[in-house]
């Protein structure tokens, strides 16, 4: 994943991409994380090509060897690092009065909890980054250890259990450039932190995609919002009464009252 000696005497080079869609090229993206050189199942190949193209709602105009050439020729040298920044995730928009939400819970929330599929307590143990089907973006796929189940839907998952967890962005390595894929909704993934996950079920698969609104860390009997959106104005909260409005909002949506 490192740069070459030589262009680590380059500066950085930093593009923001514009939206829009290219056609389908090889790219020669080498996966960056903490399964590089572990055997692929045909499962895992299957799963990998499935999300590359679900992923491609991040799909732009350039692939990664035009946005590093672009970069080269733009400042006369070989850039050591490019970065490729888009959102499909949205600000959160209330449709419920708080009025007829139970005591002491918020539309956030409600709306997170309705809407997921799996929720549960876990943990990102590895991380595995992949480009899209037209090679213009990235995703990551997270193993991530289930310590608690607090609404499996209809799910069989339970503690214990090791799920595929995806998100958009990512950082790859492209003709020995850097190259990183940022999705700004969602400020952080990191390994060996435990998260409570309100999880989307991705079609075609067993997997999960989360999604900044419905990630949050958990620390030191502290709950904080994963979401650029979110955190600015909604501070760390105690995970005793976190949890407690979120089995609520279980409650409530088991109740049809959603």
């Amino acid at each position: 994943m490192s740069p070459s000696s030589h262009a680590k005497l380059w500066g950085i080079v930093t593009l923001i991409v514009a939206l829009g869609i290219s056609p389908v090229r090889n790219a020669s993206a080498q996966p960056t994380n903490a399964m590089i050189g572990q055997p692929q199942t045909e499962g895992s190949a299957q799963l990998d090509a499935t999300l590359a193209r679900y992923y491609e709602i991040y799909a732009s105009v350039l692939t990664f060897e035009d946005r590093i050439a672009q970069a080269r020729k733009s400042a006369g040298i070989q850039p050591q690092q490019v970065e490729i920044v888009k959102s499909v995730e949205e600000k959160f928009q209330q449709h419920v009065h708080s009025a007829t939400l139970p005591t002491n819970s918020t539309p956030h929330i409600q709306a997170e909890v309705a809407n997921s599929d799996l929720i549960v307590i876990g943990v990102p143990l590895k991380a595995r980054t992949l480009p899209i089907e037209d090679h213009t973006f990235a995703f990551t796929q997270y193993e991530v250890r289930v310590e608690k189940v607090i609404s499996g839907g209809q799910s069989n998952v339970v503690p214990g259990d090791v799920i595929v967890v995806s998100r958009g962005g990512g950082d790859l390595t492209v003709d020995n450039v850097l190259v990183k894929a940022i999705e700004p909704a969602f400020s952080e993934f990191s390994l060996n932190q435990s998260y409570i996950l309100m999880l989307r079920s991705i079609p075609g698969t067993t997997s999960y995609r989360a999604l900044g609104s419905g990630t949050f860390a958990v620390k030191n009997g502290e709950v904080s919002s994963a979401s650029t959106f979110e955190k600015d104005k909604t501070p760390k909260r105690d995970l005793a009464h976190f949890m407690s409005e979120v089995d609520t909002a279980v409650a409530r949506k088991r109740s049809g009252r959603n």
